[in-house]
């Protein structure tokens, strides 16, 4: 899933320039019909072996020096008002526009960053990174297929969520306990 670009997709949809989106924090306007797919647990991602721990909190995770993306970012946006909702300061030691910057800060030890799972598995299964869930509380993100409501109802939206959710078996599979689906699954 690629987190970079949500708002462009969102933007997108709303001039009308594409039918439909998938991806996550679609806000609730009038404009959209959303169905909400999954939703995806944000981790503290450091270099391997900085942590013993396997959760950490989120007011811990924020005492660590962090890369985040730019001021206006989704994950970024997240991660800021629940730090504003429970009192914490979010101090950010790199604003960076890329997740692989993001990645190139923290496997060189500059920096901890706080993101999807998803963006980091191949790192982490490989040795690279680790990642840490963040709990008490956990910071979550919903993925959306979304279209526009000024276009009226999509000709085969329940074939396309259909083959969306079937496709997405795999993507849950793998982010394991740091995903669920927001529908009932059947095999």
């Amino acid at each position: 899933m690629v987190e970079e670009f949500s708002h462009v997709l969102v933007e997108m949809l709303m001039r009308q320039e594409i039918d439909f989106i998938l991806c996550y924090d679609v806000p609730d306007l009038p404009q959209f019909s959303r169905i909400a797919l999954l939703q995806e647990d944000f981790v503290l991602i450091t270099p391997p072996g900085l942590r013993k721990g396997k959760t950490v909190t989120f007011a811990e995770s924020l005492e660590h020096s962090l890369a985040m993306p730019e001021s206006g970012n989704a994950v970024r946006n997240s991660v800021a008002q629940l730090a504003r909702d429970l009192g914490l300061e979010l101090k950010v030691a790199y604003e960076v526009r890329s997740i692989s910057a993001m990645k190139s800060l923290v496997s060189r030890g500059m920096a901890s960053t706080i993101f999807p799972y998803s963006l980091v598995l191949d790192e982490v299964g490989a040795g690279k990174l680790d990642a840490y869930p963040i709990v008490t509380p956990a910071v979550r993100h919903t993925l959306f297929l979304a279209s526009s409501t000024q276009h009226g109802p999509f000709r085969n939206e329940a074939g396309l969520t259909g083959a969306v959710r079937s496709s997405l078996k795999g993507f849950l599979e793998a982010l394991g306990p740091l995903a669920e689906p927001l529908w009932v699954q059947t095999d």
